[in-house]
């Protein structure tokens, strides 16, 4: 399923040990190693805490209130929160 290799073009989609050799008109390249310059750290990683703090603490302190917010809904209509005096029922007798 993968790409043909094109030496001539130099585009490889595939490591080919000896047909890259033979391009580069090199000695046989050993398999075992490929070696890739290291430039430091990839942007995403660097700037990742800083610049979204506050966007996180939004996020979660956002998503708090929200959940206390339905908890508070839920239980008001299932009558066990009330926000207000107690209502009588005419019906009822205390006793």
């Amino acid at each position: 399923m993968a790409a043909e290799n094109s030496p001539s073009t130099n585009e490889w989609h595939w490591f080919d040990a000896t047909l890259m050799a033979a391009t580069l008109k090199a000695a046989p390249l050993n398999a075992a190693f490929i070696l890739t310059p290291l430039s430091g750290m990839p942007d995403f990683l660097t700037r990742t805490p800083p610049e979204s703090h506050i966007g996180y603490a939004v996020t979660w302190f956002g998503m708090a209130a929200a959940f206390a917010l339905i908890y508070a809904v839920f239980h008001a209509r299932a009558g066990r929160l009330r926000f207000g005096p107690r209502r009588e029922d005419k019906g009822a007798t205390r006793e």
